[in-house]
């Protein structure tokens, strides 16, 4: 019976220990918004003097939609295989303006 539990304890959780195996590692990115292609979930942006084109993957699809050429913005790529590349990205986010000190 024992044998029998382990077996199906094992069964259950060496899927889950595969897929902790597969996450993704990812690195921001400060980058100009050059193009936004909503119907084909992707990207061109401006780093390091050259325009590159991701796909959107995450929760990207739906951000992208208050994108417009021009937006600075801070990417969350998933590593290439250098991990210097953007294979896809996960995230978009806008920087916050800074607050002005308040006058007393």
């Amino acid at each position: 019976m024992k044998k029998l539990l382990t077996a199906v304890v094992v069964a259950a959780v060496l899927p889950a220990a595969v897929a902790l195996a597969e996450i993704k590692k990812t690195h921001p990115v400060q980058a100009e918004i050059v193009k936004v292609d909503i119907a084909a979930k992707a990207v061109t942006f401006k780093f390091e003097g050259a325009e590159k084109t991701a796909p959107c993957g995450g929760l990207c699809p739906v951000q992208i939609k208050k994108l417009k050429p021009g937006d600075m913005v801070t990417l969350t790529c998933v590593d290439e295989a250098d991990a210097k590349g953007c294979k896809e990205i996960t995230s978009v986010r806008k920087p916050v303006a800074k607050r002005a000190p308040a006058k007393e």
